[in-house]
């Protein structure tokens, strides 16, 4: 009897030990679990590059977002204040790309630039403003008798500019105004005085400088700086004779074709850069003359090639020759 009350006193004690237990390592168990990172079901690399970038601290969404619809992305300061906010939405890829308002803050909350994108493009009207040192052609006249900042705005399609193209400064003077299409410079190209006259004028057709370039002289008076044709610029080249430094030979040339190297850049405000391709071409009017002052030959030539009437000359003066060219070829009557 002794034997058999001790057993059925320890059989209890075992099964509530087993029960404590059972519970404990249930409740470990839901606390570790607790404690895992739950992670997202999609994941865009679009977004996660705007998250991770190393300065802004951007709001997504934990999912993706049916195609068509418009999320909004605020990147932000070390200090957390918002330095980007820009419209979003899944392309036909499933990528996310900027559609919408797209905005940029200074540090103290000012609007520094705006637009809108299309799928990824910029459209419509951009502005931008800019300080004097940011930017180095700010640093150059006209624009130094400006007040600072400006404010740049230009039309955009297709991510390109299309159309006006307008600078001013804080008291709304404008500086500069020029027209593109297809992102390349088509008509007037003008910077301004503080005056509202003109101190520069050029003419472009599909980025190529044509006709007349106009520019204040230092009395404010607009004169014809230089001339291009066919993208060339017209220019005369003189030499002389070394020892009298009297003229030796004068000609009008169509300098080498002005082409683009890089074009106009409107969010860092850099003005298209050109140069030089080709050779230049006898274009015009073109004499030499003798040592004793006397013109030896005179006549014009088109596109480096001789055209029209030429007249050569003794050292006397007295005409030699004359006759007419055709193509670099002499044509017609000739007279000796």
């Amino acid at each position: 009897m002794r034997l058999s009350k001790t057993i059925h006193l320890r059989v209890p004690f075992c099964i509530a030990l087993a029960t404590c237990f059972l519970l404990v390592c249930h409740s470990a168990t839901q606390a570790a679990d607790q404690m895992k990172l739950s992670t997202p079901s999609t994941f865009s690399p679009s977004l996660a590059y705007d998250y991770n970038a190393q300065d802004s601290d951007a709001t997504t969404a934990q999912s993706a977002s049916p195609e068509g619809a418009v999320e909004t992305i605020r990147e932000r300061y070390d200090d957390g204040k918002v330095k980007i906010e820009r419209q979003v939405t899944l392309d036909a890829d499933g990528n996310y790309v900027n559609h919408g308002e797209w905005k940029m803050l200074s540090h103290d909350g000012n609007v520094v630039a705006e637009g809108h994108y299309d799928m990824g493009k910029r459209v419509g009207t951009w502005t931008r403003w800019h300080g004097r040192q940011d930017v180095a052609e700010l640093g150059e006249f006209p624009f130094t008798h400006f007040k600072a900042p400006f404010q740049s705005q230009a039309n955009f399609v297709g991510d390109v500019m299309e159309g006006e193209w307008v600078i001013t400064d804080t008291a709304q003077r404008k500086c500069f105004e020029g027209t593109l299409v297809g992102g390349k410079r088509n008509g007037t190209f003008t910077y301004y005085l503080p005056n509202g006259k003109t101190y520069r004028q050029s003419t472009y057709d599909n980025g190529v400088p044509v006709g007349d370039v106009l520019e204040a002289d230092k009395n404010g008076d607009v004169k014809t700086a230089a001339t291009y044709v066919d993208g060339r610029k017209a220019v005369t080249k003189t030499t002389y004779f070394r020892r009298t430094h009297q003229k030796m030979t004068e000609a009008s040339y169509l300098a080498a074709t002005t082409v683009e190297r890089s074009p106009d850049d409107f969010w860092n405000l850099h003005f298209a850069s050109y140069g030089s391709d080709g050779e230049d071409l006898r274009h015009g009017s073109a004499k030499t003359w003798f040592q004793n002052g006397t013109v030896q030959q005179d006549g014009n030539y088109q596109y480096d090639k001789k055209s029209g009437n030429f007249t050569y000359r003794y050292e006397n003066g007295q005409v030699a020759v004359t006759g007419e060219y055709k193509n670099d070829v002499p044509d017609d009557v000739w007279v000796w």
